[in-house]
């Protein structure tokens, strides 16, 4: 009877798990085979295939960007490809800017072939174009020890050198692959390495030599002449801005400077006018100030590491007394082992920009260290402390650190950042500049470069939380603010840019308030 009731019970246990659990059933194709086998897989490679295939036809009409999203897509799906195949998938995968991937693809590939040349040059020119110079050096060497006379190795090892700063050394690399027949992507960087050399009719020559065949190389080459005639040549700004603030105050500007070149200087003298005008709070009578200044400026590439620059000037206020004062520069930028650009500087100058300012004399001389650096292909670095001594007696200490992140590398550029920046005045002197105890501010920011045809375009954008005392009062409020510029080159040596800048960040004028900037500028290389 127990063995009975015993049988009875696993009976009723087994019927109520497979009323509730009944069991898997395989959905079967329309071959009986069980779906994640071999009819996903050929659809996957079906659908694989196709997507190559209208990426190939995408790339035959100049559409990278669309061909790249549907080969990443193909192999994705599909890993059945050859390993040819694939470096030329890699290849236009990295034209479209997307070079995280292609270089994804280029190690799959050498981890299966460590021997596949193609695979290896290629990633070398992916990593030369992700920053990452000393590993595309390390990875063109592996390729020229495999084969010596590989060309496009040498022409990696040149860009790897010329992109670190090392534009001596890569020259004449370009020049022996140049002897061996035309090559754009040679002869383009060949002609920036002769200019950041300084060798100036050099790089005029070369660039006279490009011949794009492709629609990309064709901007890249009118970019580059048109940078290099504006580099070698003398060239002319003339400008105007008009400025505005919350305290009644304005002025226009006017300027004039020139550049010209010789050997490995640059010399820049230039002019300015400034009519500064403002509304007295009591009598709303319009208070005068005027001022104009006349300098000389001189920059030394002393080494591809090493450039110094000197500027003498002189400014006159124009205030019911005129009175003028000898201005000045000096500075030194130096790229140290480890790929830091550190920019030393001391300068001295006169504040001119409002009728109070130029009443008060108010006079400053600055010293500054700022450092800056690519930590990574697209994070970045600043940095930067100064001291000023203002001829009111007063001082002043600041710092800022800024780091960033590079989202678009290509065009546009796009990067977005973050700013700390404290500063601390010893007193407030009342003499019209901006003077506060206690600075400090943390702001987020982006900034976009885009350049299409003739046109080109910057735009920086900013907002964040400031907090001070000043004469007594604490203050601590939200601020936003831009500085944008729109240009179009009329020809190779002639641009005209429209410029705009405003907010109300209280560092970013002299005299603390909400502002804005509007102005012109026309720029010809002769």
């Amino acid at each position: 009877m127990k063995v009975q009731l015993r049988i009875l019970i696993v009976v009723f246990f087994f019927s109520f798990a497979l009323y509730y659990h009944p069991p898997v059933v395989f959905a079967e194709d329309s071959q009986g085979a069980p779906p994640g086998t071999a009819s996903e897989e050929a659809a996957n490679m079906d659908e694989a295939l196709r997507l190559k295939s209208v990426a190939d036809e995408l790339v035959e009409t100049d559409n990278v960007k669309a061909a790249a999203r549907n080969y990443i897509e193909a192999l994705s799906l599909y890993d059945g490809f050859t390993n040819v195949e694939k470096v030329e998938m890699a290849v236009m995968i990295s034209w479209a800017d997307k070079l995280e991937e292609a270089l994804e693809i280029l190690d799959s590939v050498i981890a299966n072939d460590p021997l596949y040349v193609k695979a290896r040059i290629e990633r070398a020119r992916v990593l030369s174009w992700m920053d990452r110079l000393d590993e595309a050096h390390e990875e063109s060497e592996k390729v020229l020890e495999l084969d010596p006379e590989e060309s496009d190795a040498r022409l990696i090892k040149a860009n790897s050198l010329n992109w670190r700063g090392r534009s001596k050394e890569s020259i004449p690399i370009y020049e022996e692959i140049l002897d061996e027949g035309e090559n754009f992507e040679a002869r383009l960087n060949l002609s920036y390495a002769y200019l950041s050399a300084g060798e100036r009719e050099k790089a005029r020559e070369s660039a006279k030599e490009l011949k794009p065949g492709f629609m990309y190389q064709e901007d890249q080459a009118a970019k580059a002449v048109r940078l290099i005639k504006r580099g070698t040549r003398p060239n002319m700004n003339i400008g105007y801005n008009y400025y505005s603030d919350t305290d009644s105050t304005f002025y226009n500007k006017y300027y004039v400077n020139a550049t010209f070149y010789k050997n490995d200087l640059t010399i820049v003298p230039s002019y300015y006018r400034i009519y500064p005008r403002a509304e007295d709070d009591v009598t709303k009578a319009t208070i005068r100030g005027d001022a104009h200044n006349v300098s000389l400026n001189v920059f030394k590439k002393n080494s591809e590491i090493l450039g110094t620059r000197a500027g003498v000037g002189y400014t006159e206020l124009i205030n019911g007394v005129d009175s003028g004062y000898f201005t000045g520069n000096l500075g030194l930028d130096y790229i140290t082992r480890r790929g830091w650009l550190l920019d030393a500087s001391v300068t001295h100058n006169v504040f001119d920009v409002t009728p109070t300012l130029i009443k008060n004399r108010i006079r400053y001389t600055d010293v500054s260290l700022n450092a800056s650096k690519d930590l990574t292909p697209r994070v970045s670095l600043s940095a930067s402390v100064s001291f000023k001594d203002v001829s009111d007696g007063n001082t002043m200490v600041a710092m800022h650190i800024a780091p960033s992140y590079h989202l678009l590398r290509a065009n546009p550029k796009l990067s977005v950042g973050y700013m700390f920046r404290a500063m601390n005045y010893r007193t407030q002197t009342g003499n019209g500049y901006f003077d506060p105890s206690d600075f400090i501010s943390n702001h987020v920011f982006g900034s976009l470069f885009y350049e299409k045809d003739r046109f080109y375009t910057n735009l920086h954008l900013y907002t964040g939380y400031q907090s001070f005392t000043r004469n007594g009062f604490d203050t601590s409020d939200w601020y936003s603010g831009w500085v944008a510029l729109l240009g179009y080159n009329i020809t190779d040596r002639t641009s005209v840019e429209l410029n705009s800048e405003g907010g109300d960040f209280s560092v970013s004028s002299a005299a603390g308030f909400r502002y804005y900037i509007v102005g012109i500028n026309l720029h010809h290389a002769f």
